[in-house]
């Protein structure tokens, strides 16, 4: 196997001093999503029957004729009525971290974007993704609420450097019965492991709110009484979300993603300042991309947040895929240099590639290839900067931009993330 043709995924992993895990990967995953056991049959593994030995039966003692001396009826007796025998229920054994949790152990504050949207039957599975045959994730078409994924995605992300997931949040009511909020509250937040990681909500702007469009470009203006009334309501009902104790706070505040905030037409920040009276947020907007950070607008509408990142930097604009990782680079120094300013967090964006061809609602834009070591040069550009990553993402298979192990590359992307993090 090559990577982008160019090295072979051993050399590659010798230079980053992983070298053990090309060999090494495959008995670690089958640890972490072991296969059944198939039961065998008796035709498949036969067993020695064991020979009888003989028993002794005596021979019948002859009876004697009875007499006529009548034989008492027998007082009858009531059958006792048989009582259900409960039917054993087993306990599932819990789960036991693979890894250390080493997101523990550095300085940095890294978060991923964490779909919860996957479902039994093909759920969203279906919308189309780059599986078949060899690219989707290692565990296959899993259940989002299964206890043992959500167990395992914790221990993952931890084991290699995350601190906190953004949870891709789409209403109280998305897909009629709820289940990604359903499987946000009764299962995620429940999971055992839960005190190992930090989460937030990405709010999904378009998923919440009225758009229209300018030419191509979507809008969504927080004028518009509609939008006003959603975003207040939505952020009460995430009140108890925000009373969680491993929700993310920064400065003691609620962080919160708004999702393609810089798409915001209308009064801005008067809806922000109500957002702001009802709850202590720290709102991180999704303003960096590729326009100007020197622009005195762009300027003014990040002063209304406290963080800034992008959700994905990838862009569909050919000119920008060529040379890339140099591009965002120069982009990043960019907004690095006027968030100093300002007094702006900053928290970069890092992406493995991305590539939604498989996705089936939308015309496909321009691959930008996946590799390990596009990875990895962006990871080293964004923590050249600053000590604040998030990473697009954890499982979002749609876009293949997930970072989770695939039947391709095993763990050699969360390998790459705690090697670099390590190192910087």
């Amino acid at each position: 196997m090559s990577l982008d043709g160019k090295i072979s995924r051993r050399d590659f992993l010798k230079l980053l001093g992983l070298g053990t895990l090309a060999e090494g990967c495959k008995p670690i995953l089958d640890r972490i999503f072991p296969k059944p056991t198939p039961t065998l049959t008796p035709t498949q593994t036969p067993t020695d029957t064991p020979t009888p030995t003989s028993t002794y039966t005596p021979l019948p003692t002859s009876t004697p004729t009875p007499t006529n001396t009548p034989t008492p009826s027998p007082t009858p007796t009531s059958t006792p009525t048989p009582t259900d025998t409960p039917t054993p229920t087993s306990t599932p054994t819990p789960y036991t971290r693979k890894f250390e949790n080493f997101a523990k152990t550095d300085e940095k504050l890294v978060g991923a974007h964490y779909y919860l949207w996957y479902g039994p039957g093909g759920r969203h599975w279906r919308e189309g993704y780059k599986g078949i045959p060899s690219f989707g994730p290692y565990e296959g078409e899993y259940d989002s609420a299964n206890p043992g994924v959500i167990s395992t995605h914790i221990d993952l992300a931890t084991g290699h450097g995350i601190d906190f997931f953004l949870v891709s949040w789409w209403g109280p009511r998305y897909g009629q019965d709820g289940y990604i909020d359903a499987n946000l509250q009764d299962h995620f937040l429940t999971n055992p492991l839960i005190k190992d990681i930090k989460f937030a909500i990405t709010y999904e702007s378009l998923g919440r709110l009225r758009e229209h469009h300018e030419g191509t470009e979507p809008r969504i203006d927080l004028s518009d009484r509609f939008n006003i009334q959603t975003l207040l309501s939505d952020f009460d009902y995430l009140e108890k979300y925000f009373q969680h104790p491993q929700y993310l706070k920064i400065n003691g505040r609620l962080v919160i993603f708004l999702y393609l905030s810089r798409v915001y037409t209308g009064d801005i920040q008067g809806t922000i300042e109500k957002l702001r009276e009802n709850h202590d947020l720290y709102l991180l907007g999704d303003q960096l991309y590729w326009q100007s950070p020197y622009d005195p607008h762009q300027q003014e509408l990040m002063r209304l947040f406290d963080g800034i990142t992008a959700y994905n930097i990838y862009t569909a604009v050919p000119e920008i895929l060529e040379n890339f990782e140099e591009r965002v680079d120069q982009k990043y120094g960019e907004w690095y240099d006027v968030t100093q300013k300002l007094g702006i967090d900053l928290f970069l964006n890092v992406i493995p590639g991305y590539d939604d061809t498989a996705y089936k609602f939308r015309s496909p834009n321009p691959v930008l290839a996946r590799s390990p070591e596009r990875f990895m040069r962006l990871l080293n550009i964004a923590l050249k900067y600053c000590d604040k990553l998030i990473i697009t993402s954890a499982n979002e298979w749609h876009e293949y931009t997930g970072i989770f192990p695939t039947k391709e590359k095993d763990l050699l992307y969360l390998e790459i993330l705690r090697q670099t993090l390590a190192t910087h």
